[in-house]
């Protein structure tokens, strides 16, 4: 009896603690985008997303916390980096093979040496996370990774490209001279690359990464992000400003009437795109920020959205794992978007 009384309990415990889905009421849908928020257990300050597909993806965030989703971003089990350190961009190459980027450039205390840069690797879809031995000639925040083949892949930070040819294994080092900030966000389509620099700068490969130049001082603040849309056009964002070339950065033009305080944009497509970030304040001593999304059809021309997506903070990154959905990350929520 006494058993079955004890069963009985658990059941109903289990009921009462099964996280649902969160309620949206303002609003559920932008013109078309639905949304649906998740929370995963125990990690609050996650920063950035990857999906391999549509079922499995991961988060990460400012501690060394890592998450992984195998049903669409329903429920979430927690894994284990051995650090304990910003992690600022995931990649995976398959479900197996992936990649996490961060580390920390400062510290504190009496002779405190920093961690610097750090890049994770996995074989076996995040069981298991390698710290990889890197030789950096200073003490950067890796902020950006991303691969264009199996073998082929580059991570970017402080005034540092690394660059691997066997898959990740090893890395080897381009420095890139007079940047007025620190290199943040890199987008490869096949040999073509791009990376906004903190400062505005744009920094140039037409070569597969084998050759860089700095090629454009453009004027932005905060919060950077890049996103080629094919091999000559592309959108470059910071904090309510975005600018787009049609010829691989010979020339900009500022976007007219840009969401405002954009962290992200990422285009699915050359046509499809999305910006999210910061939105507005919800008022008094003691408020807080929204979450902003933000959605083009036309190549960025024109931007369709709200800023004022209360059950979220600001939205820090996006990915697509397919044209029709997409996964965003604010703190410690995830929400997913689906396009009609």
């Amino acid at each position: 009896m006494k058993n079955s009384i004890f069963i009985l309990i658990f059941c109903l415990l289990q009921i009462t603690c099964k996280k649902e889905e969160i309620e949206l009421k303002y609003p559920s849908s932008i013109n078309g985008l639905e949304m649906t928020i998740y929370q995963p257990d125990g990690e609050n300050n996650l920063k950035s997303i990857y999906f391999i597909d549509n079922l499995v993806g991961f988060a990460a965030g400012h501690s060394g916390g890592i998450v992984k989703t195998i049903d669409g971003g329903v429920s979430w089990t927690q894994q284990h980096s051995g650090i304990e350190v910003p992690l600022f961009s995931i990649f995976f190459i398959d479900k197996k093979l992936g990649f996490i980027v961060g580390g920390n450039s400062g510290c504190n205390g009496s002779g405190c040496i920093p961690i610097g840069g750090v890049i994770l690797r996995t074989e076996n879809g995040g069981e298991i996370w390698d710290n990889l031995e890197l030789k950096i000639s200073e003490k950067i925040e890796l902020k950006s990774i991303q691969f264009i083949d199996e073998n082929t892949g580059f991570a970017v930070g402080g005034s540092v490209i690394l660059k691997t040819i066997d898959g990740g294994i090893t890395w080897a080092e381009t420095k890139i001279e007079n940047l007025n900030g620190t290199l943040q966000e890199i987008s490869m389509m096949g040999l073509n690359g791009m990376i906004v620099c903190s400062g505005g700068q744009i920094v140039l490969t037409q070569d597969g990464g084998i050759s860089w130049e700095i090629s454009s001082n453009l004027s932005l603040i905060g919060s950077v992000s890049i996103s080629l849309l094919d091999d000559n056009n592309a959108i470059v964002s910071g904090n309510g400003i975005l600018y787009s070339t049609k010829n691989f950065g010979k020339l900009w033009q500022e976007v007219k009437n840009p969401p405002l305080d954009n962290f992200d944009v990422n285009f699915v497509s050359d046509k499809f795109g999305l910006a999210v970030g910061r939105g507005a304040y919800s008022g008094g001593d003691f408020g807080y920020n929204y979450g902003s999304i933000y959605y083009t059809n036309d190549g960025g021309e024109s931007w369709t959205g709200n800023n004022e997506i209360h059950e979220t903070g600001p939205i820090s990154e996006s990915s697509f794992p397919s044209s029709k959905v997409g996964y965003l990350v604010s703190s410690n929520k995830i929400i997913k978007v689906t396009r009609e």
